[in-house]
């Protein structure tokens, strides 16, 4: 199966969404790429770019919500080789399990959550025998949201993490990935469920946390006028979308609590040189830090 024969249909029409829709009209050209989502505001702005060939619009409930395309969205659904779900964990789970009888015999379903253990256990409990749905998270992304933000670039040199599991057969992991790096990522790297949402709890959710705490602190009431790049840089990805995150951090509650407790141990420690001001320990913490963010850089 060729890419550039596929229906393909994303659930979610957002920045994470809309940057696959643009990226798969420009690096792959599909036959078909169909978009469904509960902004008509997104899917007219995408159809009129030429981004999708059509939209249909649904509410938070799964249902029609307009005839803003007169059939029902369960059409496409039947004649879609792939559905990229692009929806908050519960929403992604809830629409499969929503229309599951829907899918297209022998058809992929790949995903974007940010947390894979119970969102795979889950899915894969329901889902047909004859569907496969292979889990992926793109690292990727930005602080904005919304189709009107999505970028065909955004996954350029980005990183994939791709979970597989026993029941993905060979040939769609094969499809998957041949998307995936035509559409811009520079690196897959295969994962299980516990590795990914545990690494995930390091590398996202507790710089997102710590960001978190940055801005919600008490002294950035009083010292809003002196704050530098450095504060503005620290707490970008604090803008976070709250209704998802908040979701992603719960999912993943004990590797992130894990963490937490781990960068605390790192405060206090930090704290101690301050304490017994030890001029030599901190050089060689600052040392170290420098030495790793190139690391981070290569």
């Amino acid at each position: 199966m060729k890419s550039e024969n596929l229906n393909i249909t994303i659930v979610g029409l957002g920045l994470i969404g809309g940057s696959y829709a643009k990226a798969l009209r420009k690096f792959i050209k599909p036959n078909k790429i169909w978009a469904i989502d509960k902004s008509e505001e997104s899917l007219k702005e995408a159809k009129e770019l030429g981004v999708i060939d059509e939209g249909f619009n649904v509410d938070d409930s799964v249902n029609l919500k307009s005839d803003f395309n007169k059939g029902s969205f369960k059409k496409v659904l039947k004649e879609s080789d792939i559905i990229i779900m692009c929806l908050y964990p519960q929403d992604t789970v809830r629409f499969l399990k929503e229309n599951n009888e829907s899918l297209k015999k022998e058809s992929i379903i790949t995903d974007v959550v940010g947390v894979k253990g119970w969102v795979i256990e889950e899915v894969n409990s329901f889902i047909k025998k004859d569907v496969d749905f292979i889990a992926g998270h793109p690292m990727a992304g930005n602080e904005f949201r919304g189709f009107h933000f999505s970028d065909e670039e955004l996954f350029k040199d980005s990183e994939y993490i791709l979970i597989p599991t026993t029941k993905n057969k060979a040939k769609n992991l094969d499809i998957i990935q041949d998307i995936i790096l035509k559409i811009g990522f520079r690196n897959i790297r295969i994962m299980d469920s516990k590795e990914h949402d545990k690494t995930i709890a390091f590398t996202s959710h507790l710089p997102h946390v710590i960001a978190i705490s940055l801005a919600n602190s008490k002294n950035l009431e009083e010292e809003v006028a002196c704050i530098g790049r450095s504060f503005k840089g620290a707490t970008r990805v604090a803008n976070l979308n709250f209704d998802l995150w908040s979701q992603l951090f719960l999912s993943n509650s004990k590797n992130l609590i894990e963490e937490l407790d781990m960068f605390r141990e790192d405060i206090e420690f930090f704290r101690e040189l301050l304490v017994n001001k030890d001029l030599d320990g901190l050089k060689e913490v600052i040392k170290k830090a420098n030495i790793r963010r190139e690391e981070i850089n290569k």
